[in-house]
């Protein structure tokens, strides 16, 4: 049986390559709302944990209701109407609806739908594959240190329970790391959403 450090090194390895679609290979054809959130969920497949499901129906009326995106016209939704879908999906973990709605306003933006999805895409590619290798390089190092010693404890329940411990906290000091990163990340972002924000009162 794998130890965990080899287990969190083989799902690294499965995620490495993990994309979203191109624009172009997004449905050119108008769907249906339960045709669009399972689209969307599979899209995001790699990108969620275990089966959890990332977008449901009353999500999509909920974005459609605050003019995050525009409403479907027959009850159909574009190809448009699903890429943003696709980037308010990854993006709402990080932001809140108020300010995804600043972000995704076209007033504020050179781009037009195609290209913003675009950059939303190339931005989320190089985010992705930054943090990858920033974690796995910290966890091939834990991997390399605890695999040899969990072979030599195997038949010893008290090593391998104090191994296990020592693990957790290495574990610990990389997502912790992450998340200081993402907090630190999220303090710049906002300031200028603030700045974007007095930019509408004036």
């Amino acid at each position: 049986m794998k130890n965990r450090a080899t287990a969190l090194k083989d799902w690294l390895d499965k995620v490495q390559n993990a994309t979203l679609p191109e624009y172009e290979n997004i449905p050119d054809v108008n769907l249906y709302m339960d045709q669009v959130v399972s689209y969307v969920n599979d899209c995001l497949k790699s990108f969620t944990h275990k089966d959890q499901k990332v977008i449901t129906n009353y999500m999509v009326n909920n974005y459609v209701k605050d003019k995050l995106i525009s409403k479907p016209v027959d009850r159909k939704y574009t190809r448009n109407q699903v890429a943003y879908l696709i980037a308010i999906t990854c993006l709402k973990k990080a932001a809140s609806i108020e300010d995804l709605s600043i972000l995704l306003d076209k007033n504020n933006s050179a781009f037009k739908d195609k290209e913003l999805y675009e950059f939303f895409k190339s931005s989320e590619r190089e985010a992705f594959t930054n943090v990858h290798k920033k974690t796995k390089m910290r966890v091939d190092v834990i991997e390399r240190k605890f695999k040899e010693e969990f072979k030599k404890a195997q038949d010893d329940p008290q090593k391998t329970e104090k191994l296990n411990k020592s693990l957790n906290i290495q574990f610990a000091y990389v997502a912790f790391k992450l998340i200081v990163e993402a907090e630190v990340n999220l303090f710049f972002a906002n300031e200028l959403i603030e700045a974007i924000k007095s930019g509408y009162k004036n």
